[in-house]
Formats: C-alpha cells, sequence, structure tokens
C-alpha cells in the first residue's frame, strides 16, 4: 500500500528521542511551508482573476470591432466621411430613398407648366433670393486654399466672414432653366433672352448642362438598376424604382433658411482693400463679355 494511505508505521522504541526531534522538526518545516503555499495560492487566485478579465476585455473589443466593420459605410450623422469643409456641413443626414422613376411620371415638379410646379421650383432653387450665408474668418484655411484680395466679404459691422451661397441650388436653378427652355411657349421672359441674346442664351445653356454632367459624374452613385421580364416584351426591362442613399434635402433646405442673413444690398459693396480679379482669370471662356447687363433666366 502506498505511503500516503498507510495507518501504521512501527517507531523504535529506541529512537523515541530522535522521533520527538524528528516530530519537532516536521511540525516547524510545516509552519514555515503554510504561508508561503497561502500566499502562492493568493497570488495565483490574483493572477487568475486578471486573466478572466482580460479575456472579457479582449471579447468585448472583437465584438465591437465587427459590429463597426459590418455597419453600412456611412449613418445617419457620420461627418468624418466629409472630405470638404462646410458651414452646413452638420445639417447633414443620410437616408435611404427610393426612387419613383416610372416613366410618364407626374410629379410637382414635372408636367406641363402651371403656378402650382413654378411655386415648387421656385422655393427648391431659391427663385430670386440667393440664400446668402455667412463663411468664417478661416474659411479658406479650412479649405486650404489661398485667400484672394478680390473675395467679397462683409463689413465688420455686419459681423464680417465671407459671402457664399450653397452651390446644391445653383444645380437645381441650372435644372429648372433647361426644363423651362423645353417649354418655350409658356415662358416668355425666357423667349425673349432666346431671341435678344442667343449667344448668351446658348453659352447660359451648355454652362447648366457641364454643370450638371460634373455634379452627376461627381456623385457617381453606385445604386443598381434591376431588371424584369414584362408581359409582351422580349427584353430585359429596367426597374427605375430603386434604392439610394441620399442627403436629407429638406434638412439642408432648413439649415439654409435658418442661417440666411438678412443684410441689405447697399452693404453687399467692395470695402476698400479688395482688388478685382481680371475677367481672364475667371472667365476662361469670354462668357462675361456676352453676359454684361445680361439679366439671368
Amino acid at each position: 500500500m502506498s505511503k500516503i494511505f498507510s495507518t501504521y508505521s512501527p517507531i523504535s522504541q529506541n529512537n523515541d528521542r530522535n522521533g520527538s526531534s524528528d516530530k519537532l522538526l516536521e511540525d516547524s518545516h510545516v509552519a514555515e511551508t503554510a504561508p508561503r503555499m497561502v500566499a502562492s495560492h493568493s497570488t495565483w487566485h490574483r493572477y487568475s482573476s486578471w486573466m478572466f478579465l482580460g479575456c472579457i476585455l479582449i471579447v468585448n473589443t472583437i465584438v465591437v470591432l465587427a459590429y463597426m466593420l459590418s455597419r453600412p459605410e456611412c449613418t445617419p450623422r457620420d461627418h468624418s466621411l466629409s472630405m470638404l469643409y462646410s458651414p452646413a456641413n452638420l445639417s447633414v443626414e443620410y437616408e435611404l430613398v427610393q426612387f419613383n422613376g416610372t416613366v410618364g411620371l407626374k410629379s410637382p415638379y414635372s408636367g406641363t407648366p402651371s403656378p402650382e410646379i413654378d411655386a415648387a421650383w421656385d422655393r427648391i432653387t431659391t427663385h430670386d433670393a440667393l440664400h446668402v450665408v455667412r463663411l468664417p474668418a478661416d474659411y479658406y484655411e479650412r479649405m486650404n486654399m489661398p485667400g484672394r484680395p478680390s473675395n467679397v466679404r462683409f463689413h465688420e459691422e455686419d459681423g464680417g466672414g465671407y459671402f457664399g451661397t450653397m452651390d446644391m441650388f445653383h444645380v437645381l436653378h441650372c435644372l429648372n432653366l433647361i426644363r423651362k427652355y423645353t417649354y418655350l411657349e409658356y415662358y416668355p421672359k425666357v423667349q425673349e433672352t432666346q431671341r435678344t441674346r442667343p449667344s448668351f442664351f446658348r453659352e447660359h445653356l451648355d454652362h447648366c448642362l457641364e454643370t450638371l454632367r460634373q455634379h452627376i459624374m461627381c456623385a457617381s452613385d453606385i445604386a443598381v438598376i434591376t431588371y424584369d421580364w414584362i408581359e409582351d416584351f422580349d427584353k430585359p426591362f429596367p426597374n427605375f424604382n430603386i434604392v439610394h442613399q441620399c442627403r436629407n434635402f429638406e434638412k439642408i433646405l432648413e439649415w439654409t433658411e435658418e442661417n440666411t442673413l438678412q443684410i441689405d444690398h447697399s452693404h453687399v459693396v467692395r470695402i476698400g482693400d479688395e482688388v478685382d480679379l481680371p475677367e481672364s482669370a475667371v472667365d476662361l471662356d469670354g462668357v462675361l463679355n456676352i453676359r454684361k447687363n445680361a439679366t439671368l433666366v
């Protein structure tokens, strides 16, 4: 039988004294060793606790990273994706919108011209109002662009800063001009401009078409058009009613209206130290020579 389970161990009577000495030595050894064993157990307990907490931290980190990597490319408010500074950045919210591309669709913006359709377009193009917003004094620095002595500024009494407008209204103005051009008989002012200033009008239209091209290619929408088989059609038919990722236009329009400056036109003047740019610096095609004294339509 193994010694550890032995219940009987004969001890010679002649060795009682030695046995007592050995017993004292054993008791002394146990007394010295016990604290070390307790200390070792306590250290291991702390070490295992830290290991357990470390494992939890690692698992949580992996879960969070997996969640972040699995999210869509942008969240409803993800300004970190904006490479371009704009005072309206904080108004940007992304949303998913299903377009209605049905051929023959009558929307508030399309169809035979009417006062209601014109009112809808006036609202989103700001009509004759520029909706001027104030750009901060460090705007050009934020854009990593050199400021120019010709940059239009506000008087300090009007709050200072630079003069600016939102480009989306210019693009919509261009689209509206092309729409009006397709209904010349309804818009005598447009018709008159075409008749009396044909070169200017042609340049204006081409400018708008080119602006729209650049904007569309800049956006490069990667939404996918799907196709269906349609009764009595031999070829796949495109489904234009697809979902797109959009900026919420109404939120940006609301921001613009809230931040439009109410400054008298008499205050929008050269301050004194501004320097006019020569036409050649901004007008590469000589359009300003055509456009002088012309009324934009």
